[in-house]
């Protein structure tokens, strides 16, 4: 089955995804559960399970790279909201 946001961006590729639906935006309306980011996660490694890769590509998946773009994204969030994890509101 193809998932909502992919069969969008399929069928509207010249548009770019409601603002509404940013992380920043959710975060900041306080629309960011523990659920969500279970769920965003379980759809990212689906994602990732399924798309053709190359050698090139694999090299950001290195436990370095990973680290390196893990924080950076944490950093970036942090300027945004402090979410708690364990408030499923």
């Amino acid at each position: 089955a193809v998932s909502p946001t992919r069969s969008w961006c399929t069928k509207y590729p010249e548009q770019e995804i409601p603002q509404k639906f940013r992380m920043d935006n959710l975060l900041a309306s306080g629309k960011v559960t523990l659920k969500t980011i279970e769920s965003l996660t379980k759809t990212l490694v689906k994602f990732h399970r399924c798309t053709p890769t190359n050698a090139k590509i694999k090299n950001f998946g290195y436990p370095e790279s990973m680290e390196k773009k893990i924080h950076e994204n944490f950093d970036t969030l942090a300027k945004l909201k402090t979410v708690d994890p364990t408030e499923d509101t």
